[in-house]
């Protein structure tokens, strides 16, 4: 419990630095940057495909994944969500790190030549998708 307690202290604090270095205009390369990315509960949809072999076919839907990024260095929190069907990708590690590097690359965070300062982001413990050699 302590160590909880610690960690949700030191990621409040984190958070604050971010959002002070964006207020005050500070350069890029020495901007603190705080994310909060997960996967949403799995959406299901009926499925129309061609080999659907009659109306009962609906009974077993389509897995839609949603995987949420908050920028909460900014004021309002901004949210990028991405979705995908479960025939393009998985919910594991090898997606959250596809994700994460496009987000940061689409928002400049991630520019060749010029590094940041300090980039923080808060994951769930899932073992599979957040906790593996890709996503660190």
């Amino acid at each position: 419990m302590a160590a909880a307690k610690a960690m949700c202290k030191l990621a409040h604090v984190k958070m604050l630095k971010a959002q002070l270095d964006m207020a005050n205009n500070i350069p890029h390369e020495e901007q603190h940057y705080y994310e909060v990315a997960d996967y949403a509960q799995n959406l299901g949809i009926p499925h129309i495909g061609s080999e659907q072999p009659g109306d009962t076919y609906y009974s077993s839907p389509k897995t839609i994944y949603e995987f949420s990024i908050a920028n909460v260095t900014q004021q309002p929190t901004q949210l990028n969500a991405y979705v995908y069907e479960e025939e393009t990708g998985v919910k594991g590690g090898n997606n959250v790190a596809s994700l994460l590097v496009h987000d940061l690359q689409k928002k400049g965070w991630i520019k060749e030549g010029n590094s940041l300062k300090s980039l923080t982001i808060i994951l769930d413990n899932c073992g599979g998708q957040n906790k593996n050699k890709y996503v660190l």
